[in-house]
């Protein structure tokens, strides 16, 4: 289901736009996901930590920073929920559940819509 969904952006992005300036978003989002639609460890989640950046990066210069933080805060810290030392046996449970995985892939969907709503103006090369 999610090499469907992001196969069908990729796409949808495509005849939308059209244009080559898309091409670094979709590979950092393609292999962002890579540790969603495999079995694998956590470390491999770090594949997934550009989105992360492009992601805080939004949510602390946007205009319209009240609903995007409501939803990056939450994604954040299931991604990051994994941390032992800090949350003690809160994050036992986060790892049963599968909050890092959940965690990633609400974060290129928000990264995608972030995207989308940011480009909307195709650019024309000269």
């Amino acid at each position: 289901m999610i090499a469907l969904f992001i196969g069908g952006f990729v796409l949808w992005n495509r005849k939308q736009r059209n244009n080559d300036r898309d091409f670094s978003f979709e590979y950092l989002l393609l292999v962002g996901l890579v540790p969603c639609i495999t079995l694998t460890d956590t470390e491999h989640f770090l594949l997934a930590l550009p989105l992360v950046t492009y992601l805080v990066h939004r949510s602390l210069h946007a205009a319209d920073q009240r609903w995007l933080l409501a939803f990056t805060v939450p994604l954040l810290f299931a991604y990051g929920g994994n941390w032992e030392d800090a949350l003690g046996p809160l994050s036992d449970r986060s790892v049963q559940i599968g909050a890092l995985g959940i965690g990633t892939f609400g974060i290129a969907i928000l990264c995608s819509v972030l995207w989308i709503r940011s480009n909307r103006i195709p650019s024309t090369v000269s």
